[in-house]
């Protein structure tokens, strides 16, 4: 949950900032923070379930693992063919539509 907020708020700051300041530094900023919580959180649900399934440890991280790069790659997918990124703001809005 405080990863997940985290994100969101870096979101909310991270949106109205691009307007002012939109270069390739608080780009880098932006995308490795969310980045950043991603990684928490991913780590922390595939903890959780191989605490909640220790028996099947194996097939609980292959299944977590999988499930999320499909997760992820639909949802990449969809953004890609649907809204063209064409700044900083429209980056940041596409982040918060795939949180």
């Amino acid at each position: 949950m405080i990863a997940d907020m985290m994100q969101l708020l870096v979101v909310a700051v991270m949106i109205p900032l691009t307007h002012y300041y939109h270069n390739l530094f608080t780009l880098l900023i932006y995308v490795f923070l969310l980045h950043s919580t991603a990684g928490v959180i991913f780590n922390n649900l595939l903890s959780y379930c191989l605490i909640r399934f220790p028996q099947y440890a194996g097939k609980a991280s292959g299944l977590t693992g999988g499930g999320f790069a499909v997760v992820t790659a639909v949802l990449s997918s969809v953004m890609v063919n649907t809204i063209s990124i064409s700044n900083q703001m429209i980056l940041g809005v596409t982040y918060v539509l795939s949180l």
